[in-house]
């Protein structure tokens, strides 16, 4: 049950209630999705360390009002697609160079 801006159920904002949650919101087969704070301090940690050790992963977690799994599951899917993308991208500088292979 939402409550309204004084603690009251109010029926003419209640569209609004799915919109103000500040938590995760849960997607299709249980995913989660993360604020978009969440993923910019994710994203800031990976470009300065692409592995954390146990320490960092439980500290960054608790900074973020994440799971240490979700953290560690959130580092080892964007390492996958880190190395996808500098493997595409060196697979296209191979064709630049020579078209004809």
């Amino acid at each position: 049950l939402h409550r309204g801006v004084h603690g009251v159920w109010d029926p003419c904002i209640s569209w609004l209630y799915p919109y103000m949650q500040k938590a995760q919101q849960k997607r299709k087969g249980g995913q989660i999705r993360f604020t978009n704070e969440q993923t910019d301090a994710l994203e800031l940690k990976f470009d300065s360390h692409k592995y954390l050790s146990p320490q960092e992963r439980k500290k960054l977690a608790k900074s973020l009002s994440l799971s240490e799994r979700q953290v560690k599951t959130w580092f080892q899917n964007r390492r996958a697609k880190w190395r996808r993308v500098r493997k595409d991208g060196e697979e296209e500088e191979d064709t630049m160079r020579n078209p004809f292979t």
